[in-house]
């Protein structure tokens, strides 16, 4: 999504980009952008308390793959999904195919010691550790938001990290536009092209 910094109090889907349900049992895009994903890799859909929702097997590196790239040429957006049973390695990146794995910024990783990293360059001062240990939340719906604000160019905006509505972070990392203009698609789960 799109923020609009100058009416934070806007209609939700005033710049809405993309909004999956997974009700239907697709992966279809429900904002009316038509910027429907994919599951490759052997995904499924499950029922979790009368609601679908997709599980993504981290053996079998299964993935949700969105083909665009939102995040290219805008300075203000956020990212809001609902996880649960978070397991080591890639949350969401968008990706760049022709490059390296490091080129797939902005990306939220689950690092192995438990704690949560945003990554919106590939330079050290792109690279920050959150505060907040996701182990401690096995078993339980928790809802992610990551909101970004003026990220332009090499210059360090601000980025927010919430949890179930609580704000856990907020850090200033370096952000390199140019980079993330060249990626093609986003992923959720998975690894470097889905492996």
């Amino acid at each position: 999504k799109e923020l609009n910094p100058i009416d934070p109090s806007s209609d939700f889907n005033s710049g809405l980009l993309a909004y999956y349900t997974f009700d239907d049992g697709t992966a279809n895009d429900q904002s009316g952008q038509n910027a429907h994903a994919t599951t490759p890799n052997g995904c499924s859909f499950v029922n979790d308390n009368g609601r679908n929702c997709l599980k993504l097997g981290y053996t079998n590196a299964e993935y949700l793959n969105i083909p665009y790239n939102f995040f290219s040429g805008i300075n203000h957006w956020s990212v809001s999904f609902w996880i649960k049973d978070l397991t080591t390695g890639n949350v969401f990146a968008a990706q760049n195919s022709s490059s390296s794995f490091y080129h797939d910024v902005p990306k939220l990783w689950a690092k192995s010691d438990g704690m949560l990293r945003i990554e919106t360059s590939e330079y050290t001062d792109g690279i920050v550790d959150l505060a907040y240990n996701y182990s401690q939340n096995s078993g339980t719906w928790h809802h992610f938001v990551i909101v970004a604000d003026g990220m332009f160019n090499n210059y360090q905006g601000t980025i927010k990290f919430f949890v179930d509505g609580m704000l856990y972070d907020n850090v200033t990392p370096r952000y390199v536009q140019s980079t993330i203009n060249g990626n093609s698609r986003i992923q959720f789960g998975g690894d470097k092209n889905g492996t």
